[in-house]
């Protein structure tokens, strides 16, 4: 995470709701999370048909120093779906999402992880998805800068763009 009012950074990437209303955003598009396992996982230890099973499965955490994300909730995409939170269980975490992506590719747990980060993976078949009509509800992906006025035309025209670029999340075509 980077201090945007002590840095030279603008604008930086934010997933998640904002906290700090001083801060100027604009909504980009949502982040997903699904679960998915490399096929060779599937094929050793079968997948969960139910969220609640998951913790007969070892998971892939995403941690870091205070906090372990070993509670997931995930809602069933129906429309008002409900929702479940399961605790999960698993000897990996790590705070990087590349090892965390590189693990499930590797077939050694269930994962919880955006669409974005995983989309060419599911498109190749390295991962599919478990438990597909559940996922963790969707958080936004937000452009955030200190507020300063004028606002640099580059940084108004970078947004436009992004926002253009994603109104349609690519990476979750055809999930």
């Amino acid at each position: 995470m980077v201090d945007l009012y002590g840095g030279d950074i603008e604008p930086a990437m934010r997933v998640d709701q904002l906290t700090d209303s001083r801060l100027v955003s604009r909504k980009l598009a949502d982040s997903r999370r699904i679960l998915v396992e490399a096929s060779a996982y599937l094929q050793r230890a079968g997948a969960p048909s139910h969220p609640r099973e998951l913790h007969q499965h070892p998971c892939l955490l995403f941690a870091y120093t205070g906090l372990r994300q070993n509670r997931w909730t995930l809602k069933h995409r129906v429309r008002g779906g409900r929702t479940e939170v399961v605790e999960v269980v698993g000897d990996l975490r790590s705070d990087n999402g590349d090892a965390l992506r590189a693990w499930s590719v590797a077939g050694m747990g269930i994962s919880l992880r955006e669409t974005w980060d995983v989309a060419d993976e599911l498109r190749s078949g390295a991962l599919v998805r478990v438990l597909p009509e559940w996922a963790e509800p969707a958080t936004p992906i937000q452009a955030v800068r200190v507020q300063r006025d004028p606002v640099p035309r580059r940084i108004g025209a970078f947004v436009d763009f992004l926002a253009e670029q994603w109104r349609e999340a690519p990476w979750d075509a055809g999930q």
